[in-house]
Parts: C-alpha cells; sequence; structure tokens
C-alpha cells in the first residue's frame, strides 16, 4: 500500500524523482540541467543529476563556468563515484568535491567574490576563460590545500577519515599546481601543436620537488594522478611514460616510474568499464583515435611494456573492434538507411545536409574504428549501405543528391560511376 504524500521520505522522494528524469527526453534533461545550474546553493540536486551523467556524458549540454566547476575541471578523468573508490587510489571521489570546494572558497576569503564575478556568465566550453580563470585560482588553490587542516565536518560530510583527506588534500594540490600548463599543452594539442616533451618532463619535475622527501607510495600515489590527468588530456603516451622514466633514473627517485604504473593500471580499468558506453559519434571518433595510440603504445617495447598489461591491451582491442561493429551497422541503419525516403524531389535543403553530415560522421567514426581491426567489414558495410541507399532511394531523388552519400561512403570514384548510370539511365527513351 502506497505512503501518504506526507510520510514519504526524503529519500523515497528523490528515488522517485529520479526514476522519473530517467524517462524524460533530451530536451527536458537539457533543462533540468540549466535548472540545477543556476541555483544558488545546488545541495542535493547532484544526487538528482547522479544517475545521469553517463547520459549527460553523451548529450553534453552546455554548461556555465562556476568557481567549484572551475576548480575540478583539471580532475574530471580521475574523479569517481563514492562506491567506486579505494583508498590509496589515484582517484577523487565525487562525494568529497563539495567539502574540498567549501573548504577552498573559506580559505580565499574575498578572492572567491572576486572570482565569481569573473567567472560570472562564462562557459565551460570557452577555453580561453578557462585557461584565464585556471591561472588565477588553480595555483592557489593548491597552496592554500598543501597546508591546509582537515575540515572540522569532514568526516561527517564525506565519510572519510583525517588520513584519507591528508592524502586526497596533497594529491589536489599536486594536479593542481600544475594545471595551467596541463590546460594550455592540451588547448595547444587540440589545435596541432605539441606537447613537447620538456614541459611534460617539467610537470613532473614539479611534483617531485613539491613532495620531497617522500619518494615512497605516497609520492607515487600523488604523482599517478598527475600523470593519469596528462594522459587523459595530451596525446603521446609514450612520451608521458618515457618522460616519467627519464626522472626516476635522473632523480634515482622511483616515485615517478611507479606512479605511470598506477596511471596505466588506472586507465586500463577505466578502459575496460567503459567498453560499450556511448558517447555521440564524433566525441565516439575522437576517444577511439586515443584509445588507439594508448593501446599501440602498451602493445609494442617500450616504457609501458608488460607481458600482462599486453595481454589486457589486446584483449581490449578485441572488444572495442567488436563494439565498434556493432555500434556502426546500427548507427549506418537508423541514422542513414532508414532516412533514404527522404530523398525525395522536394527534400530541404536541410534534411539533404543533414544526411551528409550524418554520413561524415559515419565515416570519421569509421576511420577512428578502423585500427582495432575488421577493416573489411567496414568496407563491407559501407559497400551494401552505398547499394541501399541507390536501390532505396525514390524514383523523383535528385541523382546528385544520391551521388553526394555514395561519393561520403565510399569515394568519389563509386559517386562519378553511379552518377553517370543514373544520368544514362535518365536519358534511355522510355
Amino acid at each position: 500500500m502506497a505512503q501518504p504524500p506526507d510520510t514519504i521520505s526524503p529519500r523515497s522522494a528523490l528515488r522517485e524523482l529520479q526514476e522519473t528524469l530517467s524517462r524524460a527526453d533530451d530536451g527536458q534533461i537539457a533543462e533540468v540541467v540549466s535548472l540545477v545550474d543556476r541555483l544558488p546553493e545546488r545541495g542535493g540536486a547532484d544526487a538528482l543529476l547522479a544517475p545521469l551523467r553517463a547520459r549527460l556524458q553523451l548529450l553534453r549540454p552546455r554548461r556555465p563556468l562556476s568557481l567549484l566547476r572551475l576548480l575540478f575541471l583539471p580532475m574530471d578523468s580521475i574523479i569517481v563515484v563514492a562506491a567506486g573508490w579505494r583508498r590509496k587510489s589515484i582517484t577523487l571521489p565525487r562525494s568529497t568535491l563539495a567539502s574540498f570546494g567549501a573548504q577552498v572558497r573559506g580559505l580565499l576569503g574575498t578572492t572567491a567574490g572576486e572570482l565569481d564575478a569573473q567567472i560570472e556568465g562564462t562557459m565551460r566550453d570557452d577555453d580561453a576563460a578557462v585557461l584565464r580563470l585556471g591561472k588565477l585560482l588553480w595555483p592557489r588553490a593548491a597552496e592554500l590545500l598543501a597546508k591546509a587542516p582537515m575540515p572540522a565536518n569532514w568526516a561527517a560530510a564525506t565519510g572519510l577519515t583525517e588520513a584519507d583527506y591528508t592524502d586526497l588534500a596533497r594529491s589536489l594540490a599536486v594536479v593542481l599546481r600544475e594545471a595551467s600548463a596541463i590546460e594550455l599543452m592540451a588547448q595547444q594539442a587540440a589545435r596541432g601543436h605539441g606537447p613537447a616533451a620538456a614541459p611534460i618532463l617539467a610537470c613532473l619535475g614539479n611534483a617531485v620537488e613539491q613532495l620531497a622527501p617522500d619518494t615512497g607510495a605516497h609520492a607515487a600515489q600523488s604523482i599517478g594522478m598527475l600523470v593519469a590527468v596528462l594522459i587523459a588530456r595530451l596525446p603521446g603516451v609514450e612520451q608521458i611514460l618515457t618522460s616519467a622514466g627519464d626522472l626516476s633514473n635522473a632523480l634515482a627517485n622511483p616515485a615517478p616510474r611507479a606512479a605511470a604504473d598506477l596511471a596505466i593500471d588506472f586507465v586500463l580499468d577505466s578502459i575496460e568499464a567503459s567498453v560499450g558506453t556511448q558517447q555521440d559519434l564524433t566525441n565516439a571518433a575522437g576517444e577511439l583515435t586515443r584509445l588507439a595510440l594508448l593501446l599501440d603504445t602498451l602493445e609494442q617495447p617500450g616504457p609501458a611494456s608488460r607481458p600482462t598489461r599486453k595481454a589486457r591491451a589486446v584483449q581490449l582491442r578485441r572488444d572495442i573492434d567488436r563494439t565498434c561493429r556493432a555500434r556502426f551497422e546500427t548507427e549506418v541503419s537508423q541514422r542513414l538507411l532508414d532516412r533514404t525516403g527522404q530523398l525525395t524531389a522536394q527534400a530541404s535543403d536541410s534534411v539533404i545536409t543533414g544526411l551528409e553530415a550524418t554520413a561524415l560522421e559515419l565515416r570519421r567514426f569509421e576511420a577512428a574504428a578502423r585500427p582495432f581491426g575488421s577493416v573489411p567489414h567496414y568496407e563491407r558495410v559501407l559497400r551494401d549501405c552505398a547499394r541501399s541507399l541507390t536501390d532505396g532511394a525514390p524514383e523523383d531523388a535528385n541523382p546528385v543528391d544520391v551521388a553526394r552519400l555514395v561519393e561520403i561512403l565510399q569515394g568519389p570514384e563509386a559517386g562519378l560511376i553511379w552518377l553517370q548510370s543514373a544520368w544514362g539511365m535518365a536519358a534511355t527513351p522510355g
């Protein structure tokens, strides 16, 4: 029997709201996220969104920047749900963000209000603003966290111990100190420049210096968090791992090499957990390119080479290949072939350009998936797709529109051959 409304517990009410949101469409989800982002105090609103985080990764709605979001932006790749966090790991439990954020805000004093004013109206995807504002916040936050005592409400707010606070605060300070340099390298890499070995080595060297004289497991944990962030943000995994090994040799300090091992194991765990998780095709293609380079590094002789690690990389390549093949077939069928009937003479420019954009997205995804294997499979699917498009196009379809799709899927020669054939048939008397 259902409880009367006045006896429903907050936990039950939250669960009901979460279930309702799980059935919402993309537009409704975006509206809820926008509403939550505008709240002056988020409170339990983050718990409401928690089950939607995987879906938000797929939707990627534009979100405003805030002091809290800016503070933890460098750690985005290593933040995990509280249930998935383990002591001495190189991850940051999401349950600690509010506590650390409140602590940093309090320690910043009037500077927090000044930063709020500068951040207001800025969106998360404004790279120039993120770097400019991050340079104001991250080094100062690192300095504060490196020496701040544990907040009085830490245990009650997070369920963690004083030792947990010490380890996490120190590791956060290490990453935040280098966050501006990493953000700059990441933005330059996105434009096709670098990263060079020197700034990577400088990041790692600064971390070792910051943690001196500790050369043990604690140092490896903190530097491992930094290495994991570097791997997530930058191309060229081998360069990062080589820099860690070179630094260990130069300083006779095992921590950087041990940190690299922790980071690689964490990355492999993350990939294994995420196989099958869908992103939009454009983001998926970029992620596949990054993963292919990582697996290449782990499978070849080098600083990250280990027999067991190589075996994991080989199996991951197979798993990703299988997932990509299945997704490609589904996307081709649902997003392209099922819309063949739209290729009528009355089709608007937006319909035609939409179909072409979908075909281009599919080709980018296919190109990124090829390094994982099954090249003949993709060639067959593309060939069959082009044939289905030409066979299934409406009789009044503009041959140029169909030829353009064939060209995207199979290349200019295939498009030209089909266009010549179509025009030849059209010119043949009754």
